[in-house]
């Protein structure tokens, strides 16, 4: 009911990734994997970056790629798209698109913490360590 419009409901991503979940649940997979991509489709900048984090901490990477790309492309490369694609290829291994991905990320960085943080983000691509 939460995501139904004529009980009040909005097609959130919020709303909409918790009744994914539910159903997955339930077992009804394709019922599920609608609602999750609905989900994405309704999710905000902020929501798509942190879910993607999410998945990779679940170690869901190929999850994690459809979420970041699909971001990346749905705000056209607006902050902090470039830092998820960042984190998604340090958690493929491939520490040189991470990089490049990180500078884009740093370039774009709205304030001195996130800057300082993307900074040393850096400094870890450049020397070969993961930052995952």
């Amino acid at each position: 009911s939460a995501t139904s419009p004529s009980l009040g409901g909005v097609n959130s991503f919020r709303a909409l990734n918790t009744k994914a979940e539910l159903l997955f649940q339930q077992n009804k997979i394709e019922e599920s994997k609608k609602a999750k991509e609905l989900a994405i489709e309704n999710g905000t900048i902020i929501e798509l970056h942190q879910y993607g984090r999410l998945l990779l901490s679940q170690k869901k990477l190929e999850e994690a790629t459809l979420v970041f790309e699909k971001n990346f492309n749905k705000y056209k490369g607006a902050w902090p798209t470039n830092a998820g694609l960042m984190r998604l290829h340090a958690a493929k291994g491939d520490f040189k698109k991470a990089l490049s991905y990180s500078k884009a990320a740093l370039a774009q960085a709205p304030d001195e913490i996130n800057k300082q943080n993307l900074e040393a983000l850096v400094k870890k691509l450049e020397s070969g360590q993961s930052i995952n």
